[in-house]
């Protein structure tokens, strides 16, 4: 598959899950333009060239995501399906997480390594809130929820809703 047409693939795909997620159908016919200037759908595109590419590619689109987003993407990132990022500012994603399908993730999350460099692996149908922090060598099992503000240095089960205080 070209980057061309892997670009448009998971574009349809993540317009599909954010489209789904707000029980709206996607745009169709000239309205379909729409999502090409939706700021979660954008952001997305981004973070997913950002993440497969190197050299003058990934720097052009590592600045574009930080200048448009004040998020931060590194490479080796793997997207496993459709994500959703409803407000994408303060996203930073460290090298070697795996994100799996219909993951949601929301502003100033930060998915990081360990000191030892050991990233996080997070499930298929997660959903991450505002400000928390998942750091190290876990996985956050299928279906599972972080609340905001959570700091997250341990595995958490399929199905786990994890909440501060």
């Amino acid at each position: 598959m070209s980057a061309v047409s892997a670009v448009v693939a998971n574009w349809k795909l993540d317009s599909r899950f954010h489209y789904q997620n707000s029980g709206r159908s996607v745009p169709s016919g000239l309205k379909f333009i729409v999502t090409l200037v939706n700021p979660s759908l954008v952001a997305v595109s981004l973070f997913r060239i950002s993440a497969n590419s190197s050299g003058v590619l990934h720097v052009f689109c590592r600045w574009l995501t930080l200048s448009l987003f004040s998020s931060d993407v590194s490479t080796g990132v793997t997207f496993e399906g459709a994500v959703e990022c409803p407000h994408p500012t303060g996203i930073v994603l460290g090298r070697s997480v795996r994100i799996g399908a219909d993951a949601r993730i929301f502003q100033n999350v930060t998915l990081g390594s360990s000191r030892n460099g050991d990233y996080p692996v997070i499930g298929r149908n997660v959903t991450i809130y505002s400000g928390a922090v998942v750091a190290g060598n876990l996985t956050i099992g299928d279906d599972a929820v972080v609340g905001a503000n959570c700091v997250v240095t341990k595995s958490v089960s399929t199905s786990e809703v994890v909440r501060f205080g």
